[in-house]
């Protein structure tokens, strides 16, 4: 089998899975929403809300990095 057909018969495979677990949902009694473009979850009225992962460090060349430490060697 060449890669294409592989991939093709996953993406086969995966919507087959996602119809029947759209199918599966549908028959539980649930809905599917449709949110209209350009509607966003974030409430802007609180404020931005970013995600710091780590504080950040300000960078300070270290001691002999500058260019003026390098005429020397030429």
């Amino acid at each position: 089998m060449s890669k294409g057909t592989t991939s093709q018969s996953s993406n086969a495979d995966l919507r087959r899975q996602l119809d029947a677990d759209v199918e599966k949902f549908l028959k539980s009694g649930k809905k599917i929403q449709q949110i209209p473009t350009g509607v966003s979850s974030q409430d802007y009225t609180k404020g931005r809300k970013h995600i710091v992962l780590g504080k950040s460090k300000p960078r300070t060349p270290e001691k002999g990095s500058d260019k003026g430490s390098e005429k020397g060697s030429e």
